[in-house]
């Protein structure tokens, strides 16, 4: 298997405006928050190295992460949209990584298998380009190698990638997974079904608990 250096990359700079009383990432998920929850999954996939994009508007997220094996860079264009961080991180890795795994810092629920599994995708095909599909949705995490950086960092508006992927559908491998996918936590709402799903988890772990 070629040996290439492959970043996670996790946009983390949304401005929170859906979640009225804090900022979502700020809200607790097993006594952390859901920054600092994603974050440490992300971390423990194959991948070489992270960067995390933080909106330079809530400079007490970074408190969150600073501790852990992270590169931070700071969105001060958030309101532009999504791709204003993806083109963001683009821009901020090094020259000599050959690929980027874009995950969101606001589904906390994704898992890292899943991760692992893109990356031996791209690193087991001649393709390109990664898209994972959860049930017939297409969802992150997806990997593009330096071929697609350039196209990239040129993005604009709240569309994320969607043209360079629906342009180069030819290019891109899918990696099926049959579980539903992770939820976006945007509102309270969102919120409290992500503690209710956790707490039915860990009561299901403890009541098929062997001894």
């Amino acid at each position: 298997m070629v040996k290439k250096e492959i970043w996670n990359v996790v946009l983390a700079a949304g401005n929170s405006t859906r979640m009225k009383d804090s900022h979502k990432l700020l809200k607790k998920i097993e006594e952390e928050t859901i920054l600092r929850y994603s974050v440490k999954k992300v971390i423990a996939s194959k991948a070489a190295n992270t960067l995390v994009v933080l909106n330079h508007k809530f400079l007490e997220l970074e408190n969150e992460i600073d501790d852990l094996p992270v590169s931070i860079v700071w969105n001060h264009v958030s309101t532009l949209g999504i791709s204003s961080s993806l083109a963001l991180a683009i821009r901020s890795l090094p020259q000599t990584c050959d690929a980027a795994m874009i995950l969101l810092a606001d589904q906390p629920e994704i898992e890292v298998e899943v991760m692992n599994e893109v990356l031996s995708t791209y690193l087991c095909s001649k393709k390109p380009m990664v898209l994972t599909s959860y049930q017939g949705k297409i969802r992150h995490p997806i990997l593009f190698d330096k071929l697609f950086f350039k196209e990239l960092v040129t993005l604009k508006g709240d569309q994320g990638a969607k043209s360079i992927i629906n342009a180069n559908k030819e290019k891109a491998l899918l990696h099926v997974v049959q579980e539903p996918a992770p939820e976006d936590i945007d509102t309270f709402e969102d919120y409290m079904n992500l503690l209710k799903r956790r707490q039915n988890i860990e009561l299901y772990r403890k009541t098929n608990k062997t001894y």
